[in-house]
């Protein structure tokens, strides 16, 4: 008697060909990125969308998609062949309009790379499109995340140095009897890394027109103690110099003491912080002093006449 054998099939290897799923209906968005030639670092973005339907025209509403915030900037130009592209705002959005059967439409802009990182990064995402036949529902349908590889595109983030930790280069001056004016020499500034402004807002009162008057203002950091007790603090001292003035008096007369209306607007004060401060809220008091002066060359400052839209006031905390 014969002998039978069981053959088992998955013991053969059939390398058969992959069969391309062909679209007969329908539309298809292809999103594609790619260095631009000669460009450093610039990307060009190309959005496709076909419809596969060989009688019907397809009507599309807009394709949306999103880009990570500080990744692109500089948007170049475009071909939007006759379809609105909107690049500004955080959803982007290109608005499709109709594909006529088996019909395909291209839109492309380029960017420039200005993120941190480097390597692979997600370029696109949250990418999805609707489209409708005439007598069907709408058909929505999502395309996944794109990434692109910017390569060494991307450069670290600034690093913060503890630079102000290092004490800074000393100016030294000695004032002679009857000296009126020193520290002529511009002095080399540190950037510091943290601090507040404090603008003060300065009006004459009842100061004559035609004189030039020095004016002292004299900051002063208030603080408590545990029993609630109030101190002052010199913080700091200002010098600005009010030019003399025309004088116009409402009552048509001359012009007498009170009449001017000039103003400083602002003399600007630099709060510095550290670790301890900077997080905190503290109050300062402002005080001045002033003076006519006849000899404008001892002038200290100038008033900026910054025109800035609020100035603080006497006791304002910053």
């Amino acid at each position: 008697m014969e002998e039978l054998k069981v053959i088992s099939l998955e013991d053969e290897r059939l390398d058969l060909p992959e069969v391309e799923e062909v679209l007969t209906t329908g539309v298809v968005v292809t999103v594609g990125i790619e260095p631009v030639e000669g460009e450093n670092c610039r990307f060009k973005f190309t959005f496709t969308a076909k419809n596969y339907d060989a009688q019907n025209t397809a009507r599309l509403g807009k394709f949306f998609f999103r880009m990570p915030p500080n990744t692109f900037a500089k948007f170049g130009d475009f071909d939007p062949n006759d379809d609105d592209l909107k690049l500004n705002g955080t959803e982007k959005m290109w608005t499709f309009g109709t594909l006529n059967p088996r019909e395909d439409k291209t839109v492309s802009f380029e960017a420039d790379y200005v993120g941190q990182d480097t390597g692979d990064i997600l370029a696109l995402y949250d990418m999805k499109y609707k489209y409708k036949y005439d007598g069907q529902r709408v058909t929505w349908k999502t395309i996944g995340d794109k990434r692109l590889n910017v390569g060494d595109c991307g450069g670290e983030p600034p690093v913060e140095h503890a630079c102000c930790e290092e004490c800074p280069t000393c100016n030294e001056y000695t004032v002679e009897p009857c000296e009126h004016k020193i520290a002529e020499d511009p002095i080399a500034v540190a950037i510091q890394s943290r601090g507040r402004r404090l603008s003060v807002q300065l009006d004459l009162e009842m100061a004559c027109h035609d004189k030039a008057v020095n004016v002292g203002v004299f900051l002063y950091e208030v603080t408590y103690d545990d029993a609630g007790n109030e101190y002052e603090s010199p913080y700091a001292y200002k010098v600005v110099q009010l030019p003399p003035g025309d004088c116009e008096c409402a009552n048509g007369g001359s012009c007498q003491c009170g009449c001017d209306t000039r103003s400083c607007n602002c003399v600007d004060f630099e709060i510095a912080d550290d670790e301890s401060t900077a997080c905190e809220t503290r109050k300062f008091r402002v005080k001045t002093k002033a003076n006519y002066v006849s000899n404008q060359d001892m002038l200290a400052c100038p008033c900026t006449n910054g025109g800035c839209p609020e100035c603080e006031e006497e006791g304002e905390e910053a």
